[in-house]
């Protein structure tokens, strides 16, 4: 019988949060979920035993607040989930202050690259792999219009806007100096999120679905199988030494598929992937075991997968910890 574990999950008050411990609530490795957020308003708690309010992850309090909790709670693994704590933790492993054997984070040079989208375009190209081009917004105007405008550092689609001619351009770029161009990949409907895991020794597991964002995010998918995809998404893993999982998102083109970024993190579509058997996040966790993950995985192409919504209602007298 499997030793059960304490998992503490960050920025429970979102939707990949609230995903990942669904999934965790599948697994028999588990025993229980921890969840902390920067706010005490939200859905999170319903989804966890016990939950915390911490500081930003900017603050210098946070590293300190999240080793109590782990402490209090008996936390085995720590899942960050927001990429601002996903790199304070990452840059605690770094100089060891953190044990990197607690962190459920992608290893390798995945976090450093992939948290920056002009460091990623850079290393892809580098490693001579097709990449759109891409222009920090600071060394002037775009190559080509149209094209789009996004940050170099975010989360999720919501800063990206559509940049239709110079002028537009240069609007921009004097609020957003941080940001920066990118080639305008189409055809706009050929867009596909992919999961991919390494392990420790190099099994490597792919999975793709093509998908419709709803408000930055995936809002409904369907699972696919294209070669192509699956050679380019083995080819990241080996340039980054992945151990780990992360998602890959890429247009298919007329020059084949393009990669235009990666979260160094587990996606949106986490609890999808876990409900049609590519179940990276246990595979992560057993992979830190020590153990060897069973990636045994043919996908169900075909099949459709939506995300819904539902309401919890709170009474004013509750009162939670």
């Amino acid at each position: 019988m499997h030793k059960k574990h304490n998992i503490l999950i960050t920025a429970i008050g979102g939707d990949i949060g609230q995903a990942v411990a669904r999934v965790l609530r599948r697994l028999d490795i588990v025993d229980r979920i921890i969840g902390t957020d920067m706010s005490d308003d939200h859905a999170g708690r319903f989804f966890v035993d016990r939950c915390y309010t911490v500081s930003r992850a900017d603050d210098q309090g946070f590293l300190g607040q999240l080793k109590a909790l782990v402490e209090k709670e008996h936390v085995d693994f720590v899942i960050p989930i927001s990429e601002p704590e996903l790199k304070v933790m990452h840059q605690a492993q770094q100089d060891g202050t953190w044990d990197a054997s607690q962190l459920v984070i992608p290893q390798g040079n995945v976090v450093s690259i992939c948290l920056d989208k002009f460091e990623t375009i850079q290393c892809f190209k580098k490693a001579g792999m097709s990449t759109p081009w891409t222009q920090l917004v600071q060394d002037g105007d775009p190559p080509e219009v149209p094209c789009i405008l996004k940050d170099r550092w975010s989360w999720g689609s919501k800063s990206i806007v559509m940049i239709q001619d110079r002028d537009m351009a240069r609007l921009y770029a004097r609020y957003r100096p941080n940001a920066l161009f990118q080639e305008l990949l189409l055809p706009d409907e050929e867009e596909y999120t992919c999961g991919v895991f390494r392990s420790n020794i190099g099994q490597i597991a792919t999975v793709a679905f093509k998908r419709a964002l709803t408000g930055g995010y995936t809002g409904k998918a369907v699972v696919v199988q294209d070669e192509s995809m699956q050679k380019l998404c083995t080819r990241v893993a080996e340039v980054l030494n992945l151990r780990g999982s992360i998602n890959v998102q890429l247009r298919k083109t007329v020059q084949g598929p393009m990669l235009f970024e990666i979260n160094p993190r587990f996606s949106s579509t986490v609890l999808f992937r876990e409900l049609i058997g590519f179940r990276d996040v246990l595979w992560s966790l057993q992979d830190l075991l020590g153990e060897k993950p069973d990636l045994t995985f043919s996908p169900p192409v075909g099949v459709r997968i939506y995300r819904v919504s539902t309401e919890k209602i709170v009474n004013a007298k509750k009162e939670y910890v």
